[in-house]
This record gives structure tokens, sequence and C-alpha cells, in this order.
């Protein structure tokens, strides 16, 4: 048996100064930005697609690439409380939303290029509510919209062609009209890890405690089982 190793081979470099760095990979892009801060960066094997500098008073909070390349970028705004931008793989703006009555916490461009996700935090009789509200890029009135009865949103995504949210104590599974299909439940377990990088399946780290390693690795598919 001959044993062949390859050599990563590096094709593009762009450097960066960031405090708190996070990635999202999309087909043929990859978004770089800093967590809290101003810079964000799109970049291909070859070049920089896009550079976006935010006002100090208005940092990133969050920046995804769907399966399209297509970018939605949250953050802070002031005078309001959040906005959520949406450019095109060539970095050209095609939506912008600033709310002025919930929180904004994050956002992703659907499968389908026209709607995107914006995850907004309120309150109702006195508890804190995390709803999914869709927006068509080419309107200014959402199309749908639902609630996470139970949790706090963690991070969002499309698995199996459902819109996909991951929250502190379930997995919601939703049409891209908004219409709510299936949860996973953890059961009272805490979440430690989790990837949205799945075709097909969501894989999940659960833990009967807090602190501890006793835990269990969970693939759930799109239909909660």
């Amino acid at each position: 048996t001959t044993a062949q190793v390859m050599v990563g081979k590096n094709v593009y470099t762009q450097e960066v100064r960031m405090s708190q760095p996070a990635i999202d990979v999309g087909k043929d892009h990859v978004v770089v930005y800093d967590v809290g801060g101003t810079s964000l960066y799109v970049l291909s094997d070859s070049e920089t697609v896009m550079e976006l500098q935010a006002e100090t008073e208005e940092p990133i909070l969050s920046a995804h690439l769907n399966g399209s390349d297509y970018l939605t970028v949250t953050s802070e705004k002031k005078g309001r409380k959040g906005s959520v931008s949406v450019y095109d793989p060539e970095g050209e703006a095609l939506f912008s939303f600033h709310s002025s009555d919930h929180f904004v916490t994050d956002g992703y461009v659907l499968e389908d290029c026209k709607t995107v996700a914006v995850i907004t935090l309120g309150q109702k009789e006195g508890m804190f509510q995390t709803s999914v509200v869709l927006y068509p890029l080419d309107a200014e009135e959402p199309s749908g919209s639902y609630t996470i009865s139970d949790g706090l949103v963690l991070d969002l995504g499309t698995v199996n062609g459902m819109l996909t949210t991951v929250s502190d104590t379930q997995l919601t599974f939703a049409s891209e009209k908004g219409e709510v299909k299936s949860t996973y439940s953890y059961g009272g377990s805490y979440l430690r890890e989790y990837d949205l990088g799945g075709s097909d399946f969501v894989p999940l780290l659960l833990n009967r405690y807090k602190a501890g390693s006793v835990g269990r690795l969970v693939t759930v598919n799109s239909s909660g089982e």
C-alpha cells in the first residue's frame, strides 16, 4: 500500500487586524469578520471580492454566506435596535433593513436567493421572545414569520432545503414561507457543540451537565428525527 501525502498550497493571503475573528464559508467565497468590530472581508481563492469597514458605533454582530455566496451582515445601528444588509456575490447591496421595534441578532439569505431570514429578539408578557421574520429582497414588508417558543437562537442556516435554527434548547426546521415543519428538543441536555454544514442532517454534542465530558453525539435530520 502506498500512502500519498498532499501538501496544501497557499493560493492567496490577506493580512487583517482583528480582535475576535470569525469565518463563514459559501460556495466559492469565504467571509472573515471581526465580531463586535468594524472589519469584514469576502475572499475568493485569488482576490478580495469585497471589503466592508463599519463605523465604530455600528459594529458587526454576524455575517453569513449562503450556498450561492449571497452575504448577510447583521450589525448594530445608531438610533435603531439593529440592521441587516444583503449583498450579491459581486458585493453589490441588494437589501437593507433597520429595526426600530426589536433587537436584531442574525440573518441569512435562503437558498432561493430571493428571501432573507432575520432573527429578532423582543418581549412578551415580561419574557424574551425570539422570532424569525422573512423578508423578500425586493420588498419592504415581511412575507412570513414564526416564533421560537423556547430558547435563544444561536445560529441559522439551511439543511436539506429547510431553514434551520439552532437554539440553546432545540432545533427548529421551517419552510421558506415560514411554516414550522419539525423540531428536535434536547430534552433538558445542554448543547455543547453543533454544525450546520451537513447537507441533510445536523450533528449535536449534548451533555447531561453544564460541566464535564459525559455527553452524547446525535445527528438529526430535517424531519426532527
